[in-house]
């Protein structure tokens, strides 16, 4: 899964770690940076006013084609190798609630409640992606308000801390599987779950779907490449009429995606987008057999 933006920290320990800071610009020359670096391999971001600092666990890399995007961008970078701190200290630091209308309310478990939303969900995200801060997820979590039916069955495909599964499972849903490639992340997320009291989500740690559903509800917050190679899998899971959301996707991956989805039998509902992040809402009018 991408890792968390805008300011998020939830880093692991580690002995060293590697980080490349960029300045930068423009609003929408972040985002692209954004998710050019996630899918380049680093684990977390901070985004700050005129720079962008990413950080990843190794140093033993091919750096030529972060190197040569950077330069092709005519864009000021440089990395430092720094040594191990203390990121729970820094996250909790510099970790700020998040409140989605008046729908949803992420906190830590350090923070006050909230007192005026539907649902509070109380997130540690350590190393995982999943804690409102990023464009992304708050567009999920808006989409979902319309999508998640008491005792619908929700799979959620690339979950990090859980979010997007403890929200629908608080909403009514009835089975919740939520799948992460990481096994940290499904530790995470299992944390996240019990102390949301929502201990009966099923995490699986996998790198692909593993149950056959079928669900009424697929959610998908990750990246266009890994969106694409397990869309096939995800149309297959779905009951007849099942909904998809998606997000993870800029602006400029529309046009790739469209395709794809077509080709999947998908039809699009509803479009959101935010920051220059995008979020899909589709409907699959086909029987999976």
């Amino acid at each position: 899964p991408d890792p968390e933006f805008s300011g998020s920290f939830y880093f692991y320990t580690m002995e060293q770690y590697l980080a490349l800071t960029v300045h930068i610009g423009a609003s929408e020359e972040s985002e692209s940076l954004l998710a050019f670096l996630a899918e380049a391999g680093f684990d977390g971001m901070e985004e700050l006013a005129d720079r962008l600092i990413a950080y990843r666990a190794d140093n033993d890399w091919d750096r030529s084609e972060v190197d040569a995007y950077l330069a092709d961008r005519g864009l000021s970078y440089s990395y430092e190798l720094m040594e191990k701190t203390n990121w729970n200290q820094l996250w909790e630091s510099n970790f700020e609630p998040v409140q989605v209308d008046d729908f949803v309310g992420m906190r830590a478990s350090f923070h006050p409640p909230f007192l005026n939303v539907q649902h509070e969900l109380i997130i540690t995200p350590k190393m995982s992606f999943g804690t409102g801060h990023h464009a992304t997820t708050r567009l999920m979590i808006q989409a979902m308000r319309d999508q998640v039916v008491p005792e619908a069955r929700v799979l959620d495909f690339g979950t990090g801390t859980g979010v997007l599964a403890i929200l629908a499972k608080k909403m009514g849903a009835g089975p919740v599987v939520g799948i992460d490639v990481e096994d940290w992340s499904v530790e995470n997320a299992i944390e996240n779950a019990q102390e949301n009291k929502v201990n009966d989500i099923v995490f699986v740690c996998a790198d692909r779907i593993t149950d056959s559903g079928p669900f009424d509800l697929v959610l998908a917050n990750i990246n266009r490449n890994i969106l694409l190679e397990h869309l096939s899998a995800m149309q297959t899971v779905l009951a007849p009429s099942g909904r998809l959301i998606m997000s993870g996707i800029i602006e400029e991956d529309l046009p790739v995606m469209d395709q794809a989805l077509v080709q999947q039998g998908f039809q699009r509902v509803r479009y959101a987008q935010e920051k220059g992040w995008v979020c899909i809402q589709l409907i699959h009018n086909q029987s999976n057999g």
